[in-house]
């Protein structure tokens, strides 16, 4: 049995990832605000099942995985970036993009 990650906040199951990728699909090209507000959209890579930021100020970001959003889940609910800072690449978007409700 594949282990699926989720949203729970106080004991109720709010959200797993599949729920979270789709909306993360619809909402490409959408713009998002980083918690310090640096804004950018992202694009969906293909089949790699990752999301790529570009920030309006145009600097390089590395792609962000499906795997990486399912492992930065069990983080939840957020507060700010720090759980994110040592574990994941650019958990500033990370953190944009999980704690929007657009997503979740």
């Amino acid at each position: 049995m594949e282990h699926c990650a989720q949203i729970v906040i106080l004991g109720l199951i709010v959200m797993d990832i599949e729920t979270v990728w789709d909306n993360i699909i619809k909402n490409e090209g959408a713009k998002f605000h980083t918690k310090s507000g640096i804004e950018f959209v992202y694009k969906i890579k293909g089949e790699s099942n990752s999301i790529q930021p570009i920030p309006i100020t145009n600097s390089n970001i590395f792609p962000i995985t499906k795997k990486m959003l399912e492992d930065a889940m069990k983080f939840m609910p957020l507060k700010n970036t720090v759980p994110l800072q040592s574990k994941f690449v650019a958990p500033a978007y990370v953190y944009a993009i999980l704690t929007d409700k657009r997503i979740v």
